[in-house]
């Protein structure tokens, strides 16, 4: 294993355990997360051409309801992606 390879998976194990994730596995083509019985997906991580990250296909097993009161932008936000 290369040096930075090594690195990474260190550093990544440090984030996991940080947010409680009690495991991470492939299964039909997505990354899953597992924590506290819920579960959040994506099937890709990548660059687009204009430079930005993206997750790609994000799934979770838990219900989101909005923040109360609401997150405030600044209206410099790109919500296209």
């Amino acid at each position: 294993m290369l040096p930075k390879q090594k690195t990474f998976l260190d550093e990544l194990g440090t984030l996991l355990r940080k947010y409680n994730i009690d495991s991470v596995h492939s299964h039909e083509g997505y990354v899953k997360f597992k924590s506290n019985g819920s579960d959040l997906c994506f099937a890709m991580f990548y660059r687009r051409s204009n430079g930005d990250w993206v997750f790609q296909n994000v799934v979770s097993t838990q219900d989101y309801s909005p923040e109360d009161p609401p997150e405030v932008y600044s209206g410099d936000e790109n919500f296209d992606d």
